[in-house]
């Protein structure tokens, strides 16, 4: 009975493994993506002279990407990104402490991927636009933290390569451009606001993990 089992989990295996690989995009898949920012970081500055040295600053960053999409026709998926990121910045204050400041952000961002090729190699083009919220807070010696309830918005366009393992998974690296906007909005004592924005754009690149379901 036991061997029987083994058997049958061999066979299942093997048939995972060794589907045909070139359906992946055709009309009716769903796609799920798990990619990691390359940008993530955690790093240290330190300030050093023949005189002395001191700690300037530490940061600390990460970010995730999801992507849920469906194939409506072959190699075409509309879907929806979803953008998470943490980061965190810690400055010396000449006191013994630090000046903390810290963020939580996510965007949702509906998206359009298109893959060309038949192959196990297959890249792909993928644009999107979306809004978001982010959580800034800051915190100073002695002070009580300040804290901001931003808004985002942000567009993109990125150029990917899959490369197939079997019929179900691929390892993916993703290479774009975007541009995200934060609006600032702080209240007067007053009543009014105080409403600025500061413009966020570069390269952006990901490495990561889809499963063809």
């Amino acid at each position: 009975m036991k061997k029987a089992g083994t058997l049958t989990l061999v066979f299942v295996l093997y048939v995972f493994l060794t589907h045909p690989i070139y359906s992946q995009t055709d009309k009716g898949r769903l796609i799920i993506s798990g990619n990691y920012n390359l940008d993530f970081s955690s790093s240290k500055r330190t300030f050093k002279s023949s005189v002395n040295s001191y700690e300037m600053e530490k940061d600390r960053s990460f970010e995730f990407s999801p992507f849920f999409g469906y194939t409506i026709i072959k190699n075409l998926s509309p879907g929806i990104k979803l953008d998470y990121e943490y980061s965190k910045s810690l400055i010396p204050n000449g006191l013994g402490d630090y000046n903390v400041n810290s963020s939580n952000s996510i965007l949702f961002i509906p998206s359009v991927r298109y893959y060309v090729l038949d192959s196990k190699i297959k890249p792909y083009l993928q644009i999107g636009y979306g809004f978001g919220w982010q959580k800034l807070v800051q915190s100073y010696y002695q002070t009580s933290n300040l804290k901001h309830n931003n808004t985002l918005s942000e567009w993109e366009i990125s150029g990917g390569v899959s490369y197939l393992i079997n019929s179900n998974i691929s390892i993916d690296f993703l290479l774009g451009y975007f541009s995200m906007t934060v609006f600032y909005k702080d209240a007067y004592a007053n009543g009014g606001y105080n409403k600025w924005q500061n413009v966020i754009n570069g390269p952006k690149a990901s490495i990561g993990i889809t499963l063809f379901l």
